[in-house]
């Protein structure tokens, strides 16, 4: 998996931060553990350990967040580059029907009335077209 150096748009923190800070609590727990075994006293320690595991917590939380946030920039690059290489096969006037490249560039057909219809668009555009 790849990891991100920089932070994403609206996180403080990278991946690559996420997973050194998480490493470094777990360093930390695990003494605090090793000193409260040898101390005897584990209820002495047991504000330590709810701030750590707290603080993992918190950056799981984070870190699940970016990762959802990178795998929908991932479907939205893989969506614009299909749309990309359509656009470049595709000729810029339609001479006879393609069913695929209908399929491809429109979303419905309404009709209206019995001499209207509405043709929309994947785009958003919306047609309204007089029969005759």
């Amino acid at each position: 998996m790849e990891k991100e150096l920089a932070p994403v748009a609206g996180q403080q923190l990278s991946l690559s931060e996420i997973d050194s800070q998480l490493e470094q609590l777990s360093t930390e727990f695990s003494k605090a553990l090793a000193e409260a075994s040898e101390s005897g006293d584990q209820a002495a320690y047991s504000d330590r350990f709810r701030e750590i595991m707290q603080k993992q917590t918190a950056l799981k939380v984070q870190r699940d967040e970016i990762q959802g946030m990178l795998a929908e920039s991932g479907k939205a690059a893989a969506h614009i580059e299909q749309c990309r290489q359509a656009a470049e096969t595709t000729p810029s006037a339609i001479a006879e029907w393609d069913e695929a490249l209908i399929r491809q560039v429109v979303e419905s057909v309404t009709v209206e009335t019995g001499n209207e219809i509405i043709v929309a668009l994947k785009s958003g555009t919306s047609i309204h077209q007089e029969l005759m």
